[in-house]
């Protein structure tokens, strides 16, 4: 087996092969599927066509109101519970599951971002294209994602400098790498030195260092280049790797996808947003039992396949708490969700507090958004529970589903979680069921049986 061949086994078996979808409604099978309709991002797709690479989502579908409205009698605004309820702590593990305890700086990339997408030469990276022309599409699909996603009334700024910075030392030299920010730190002074001398850094968060196009992917790759105070305020410095679109496997091959970009950002700040995978069995082929999958790979931080789940949203800062049903976990519940993935104001997610440390999250899923190449099978009710108590990084979340499912790869790992009408799943000392769906999203009651 040659090494071509070698390595879209192992893409097929790790994150997911993908396949041409045809065009028509309901034509998709999952995120993995090309869209050829997508012409800015014709080379990106080729690439993934030629290596078996899952590049996920590469546009938005805008959904603004839905049609239609459910007929069961929902339980009245002021049956609600304070929001706060619902915002449990994070807690021992590594990273974020939840609400932080205390305010970190730098945080993540929150609600109101200020962005610098940074091209550079240097003597052994060398400009062979416009670096507008390579990196528009990226630019212009995160600009578009993170806005319509962004329902807090605060707003992102997003800036493309196509004069790219001159360094006046080789790169290669530093080993940018994603496994070890050992070479990335020395690199990130330097550039973060150069930087300086020709912009305001302080105008932004965050500052992402972009190659030459056509720069070998062995040259530099994603990487965590520091963060730095910058006039009083911290600012988040990360690298990308080139858009070169070679057939060669390399490690860490699939990160020029702009998911992974944005997955990425979410792990370099102050703290990083955890993963949900278990214990990776299905999502990266780690030893141990299949029956720890975790979230699967629902949400971007599992896989950079699906949009970011709802409970992330809502901690992160996307999300309003108006947007949120916080239900009193003493009294029978009949609630109605829209779709995630419609842009508007109205409720989002809903979240049943357990104990002070979990929760049971739920959303509506259809394919709206970045989500536009969901199946049926993955549209439904989304419940899942998240657990602060838990110590390791990746088991703190767990999804709920019907029994007759059976865990498989592809189209994408838990595909087919979602609920649908008639489905529920017991949980905590709570029952749940969903009555009725449709394309204004799901109506779901929650009982307590204890």
């Amino acid at each position: 087996m040659g090494k071509l061949a070698k390595a879209g086994l192992f893409v097929s078996l790790v994150l997911g092969l993908s396949a041409v979808a045809p065009a028509g409604a309901f034509a998709w099978n999952g995120p993995c599927d090309v869209d050829t309709s997508v012409k800015e991002f014709t080379k990106l797709n080729t690439w993934s066509k030629q290596t078996g690479m899952c590049v996920g989502p590469l546009k938005l579908k805008p959904v603004y109101s839905v049609s239609g409205s459910p007929k069961s009698n929902l339980t009245p605004e002021d049956k609600l519970i304070s929001a706060e309820i619902c915002k449990i702590k994070n807690g021992p593990a590594r990273g974020m599951r939840a609400f932080p305890t205390s305010p970190v700086e730098p945080a993540h990339v929150s609600a109101d971002t200020r962005f610098l997408f940074l091209p550079f030469t240097s003597p052994d990276m060398p400009q062979t294209k416009d670096p507008w022309t390579a990196y528009s599409a990226h630019f212009n699909y995160i600009k578009n994602w993170l806005t319509y996603i962004n329902d807090s009334g605060k707003q992102q700024t997003f800036t493309f400098e196509n004069e790219p910075l001159e360094l006046d030392f080789n790169v290669t030299n530093f080993n940018v790498i994603h496994k070890d920010d050992t070479g990335a730190k020395k690199f990130g002074l330097l550039f973060r030195k150069a930087a300086g001398k020709k912009y305001d850094l302080s105008k932004y968060d965050v500052v992402l260092a972009i190659p030459p196009a056509g720069t070998p992917r062995t040259g530099i790759s994603q990487g965590a280049l520091g963060n730095y105070e910058i006039n009083g305020k911290r600012v988040i410095f990360m690298s990308v790797p080139p858009a070169t679109y070679t057939t060669q496997f390399v490690e860490d091959f699939g990160m020029i996808a702009p998911h992974e970009w944005i997955h990425e950002l979410y792990h370099v700040g102050g703290y990083s947003l955890q993963h949900q995978r278990g214990n990776n069995h299905w999502q990266n082929l780690k030893p141990g039992s299949p029956n720890y999958p975790g979230l699967g790979e629902w949400g971007l931080m599992n896989q950079s396949k699906t949009d970011f789940h709802g409970w992330d949203k809502w901690f992160i800062g996307y999300t309003q708490d108006s947007q949120v049903a916080c239900l009193d976990p003493k009294i029978n519940s009949t609630v109605w969700l829209k779709p995630a993935g419609v842009k508007n104001a109205s409720k989002k997610l809903a979240v049943i507090p357990v104990s002070s440390t979990k929760v049971i999250v739920l959303e509506s899923i259809r394919d709206y958004g970045v989500n536009y190449k969901l199946s049926p099978k993955s549209q439904g009710l989304l419940v899942w529970t998240v657990d602060t108590a838990e110590p390791r990084e990746e088991f703190g979340s767990v999804i709920l589903t019907g029994k007759n499912r059976k865990l498989t790869r592809e189209p994408f790992i838990y595909f087919d979680a979602p609920l649908k009408k008639g489905e529920k799943v017991k949980s905590d000392g709570f029952e749940i069921k969903v009555i009725e769906s449709g394309k204004f999203g799901d109506v779901f009651s929650v009982t307590p049986t204890n």
